[in-house]
């Protein structure tokens, strides 16, 4: 944001939430950049810019709606404030429709995305969108929205998110990182067929090139101690039954497309059991059976930490707890 002001631009940073507008608010605070901005925030009647840790207001609704309505009622196409902050909840409503009449998706954006469309004509403008993975639907009403708002600016977005690649969808809205052959509908493709190799080939990539930052804790001062398992013999035994078991797997699955591609209506790709890919039986196999051979000594390793009065916590990638609740409601029919 405040690189941004430098450059002679103004940011416009829009997030999920009104309450993480707060959040980013109290950020420029802590960092003692509070003198370098005038924010003007563009929210909903009746919301305030509180500071959480004192419980304090430090913009209340009146200030924030009377600033805002000036604006918006005034058509104006400049504003004294230096950094605008708003909600994708603020400009992704459009108005219906009249009959079969076609209109363009300018002619249908609410008043306050009007307004915004209409300062960033004309002006210079740096979009940073937080939790960017609310956007990723390039389809919906607020997809088209914020694609209308950002095809207005030269300069490249900025965006923020945690679970940014949590699926092809997610990545495929970041196309305009790579070269314009690389459409949306093209980087889905490919990360959907890559799997999670590509996925993560991808995000090393960019952040070899200065495409992506990540932020993440320092572990430089842990130490990791790499558990062996007592179970080997046991182990190997379970991964080769596993092997033949998605050996019989894939021979099924052969056989049913050399049907399926018999039946001359099915004129139609089709895609190969073993491929592997974010939904794929194979990966999501292989990814419990994993975690199943090392539950056991990471509850071995959380029992002795218990037993030496430290806190152990547990990270998994996926909690099963559909399979387990499935099994457990077995076990107790048996029982």
């Amino acid at each position: 944001i405040i690189w941004s002001i430098k450059q002679g631009r103004t940011p416009i940073f829009m997030t999920s939430k009104p309450d993480l507008l707060s959040d980013i608010y109290r950020d420029i605070r802590d960092t003692n950049l509070e003198s370098y901005v005038k924010p003007f925030f563009m929210m909903a009647n009746d919301q305030e810019i509180i500071d959480k840790s004192e419980n304090a207001t430090i913009f209340d609704a009146s200030t924030i709606e009377n600033l805002r309505d000036g604006y918006l009622k005034g058509n104006l196409n400049s504003v004294n404030e230096n950094l605008i902050l708003t909600t994708y909840s603020q400009v992704n409503g459009l108005k219906e429709l009249k009959g079969r009449k076609k209109e363009s998706l300018e002619s249908r954006l609410n008043e306050r995305a009007t307004w915004l469309l209409n300062f960033i004509k004309n002006n210079d403008v740096q979009f940073i969108f937080d939790e960017s993975h609310n956007i990723a639907n390039v389809t919906s009403n607020r997809g088209k929205v914020i694609e209308l708002l950002t095809s207005h600016t030269k300069n490249p977005v900025i965006r923020a998110s945690a679970t940014w690649s949590k699926n092809a969808k997610n990545i495929a809205q970041c196309s305009d990182l790579f070269p314009e052959d690389f459409t949306s509908e093209k980087l889905e493709k490919m990360v959907s067929s890559g799997g999670t190799a590509f996925q993560e080939s991808l995000s090393s990539t960019l952040i070899a090139e200065g495409a992506m930052v990540r932020r993440e804790h320092n572990f430089g001062k842990r130490i990791v101690n790499i558990i062996e398992s007592q179970q080997g013999q046991r182990n190997k035994i379970a991964t080769d039954v596993l092997a033949e078991i998605m050996q019989k797997g894939k021979e099924y699955g052969d056989k049913q497309l050399e049907v399926i591609r018999s039946l001359s209506r099915f004129n139609v790709a089709h895609r190969n059991v073993e491929q592997v890919s974010f939904a794929s039986t194979f990966s999501l196999l292989t990814e419990g059976f994993v975690n199943s051979l090392r539950s056991e000594e990471a509850a071995r390793a959380a029992i002795e930490s218990v037993r030496s009065n430290q806190k152990p916590i547990i990270g998994v990638d996926k909690t099963a707890e559909l399979s387990l609740q499935y099994l457990y409601d077995n076990m107790l029919e048996v029982m």
